[in-house]
């Protein structure tokens, strides 16, 4: 059974403060957090004046089926049409609503970049019910994929 993790904590205006009188242009910084929290403390503390803000926002359907086949190899794209079927088609069936989450989509390019993977997995309604049991799925992936480098079946930058 999957448990769910408990809230983080709220990050202080004074962590903030603190990061602003520290950080200069060219510190590297990378600070994550939900939007709503983010723009509550920003509001009334101010921004971080050395940093950069970007927020993720949703993927839709056809830039995800471009993106995938973008980064995989001609022969070996044919492994996602189940997917890319689902994600033109339902665009609120699990598959499509998880990857339209940049992240989630990220990691399930990684996970099955290998020719030897079934991407069509996903789109398993009985193995993946919900939205969250395939970002889970691809979650508890993240830290095998991000230990080993793109994969030679991924295409190459510029192809």
């Amino acid at each position: 059974m999957v448990q769910a993790a408990p809230a983080a904590p709220r990050v202080s205006g004074g962590v903030i403060d603190a990061l602003d009188r520290q950080l200069t242009d060219g510190d590297p910084l990378i600070l994550t957090s939900q939007s709503a929290a983010y723009h509550d403390v920003t509001d009334s503390h101010g921004k971080i004046s050395a940093a950069a803000a970007t927020e993720a926002l949703p993927v839709e359907s056809p830039d995800a089926v471009a993106y995938l086949r973008g980064e995989t190899l001609p022969e070996h794209v044919r492994r996602w049409d189940p997917v890319f079927e689902e994600l033109g088609e339902s665009p609120l069936e699990p598959v499509a609503l998880a990857l339209s989450n940049p992240l989630m989509l990220w990691l399930a390019r990684r996970v099955y970049e290998l020719p030897s993977s079934t991407p069509a997995a996903l789109v398993d309604a009985a193995r993946f019910p919900t939205r969250a049991s395939i970002e889970d799925h691809l979650l508890d992936r993240i830290a095998p994929v991000s230990r080993y480098p793109a994969s030679v079946f991924a295409r190459p930058a510029g192809l």
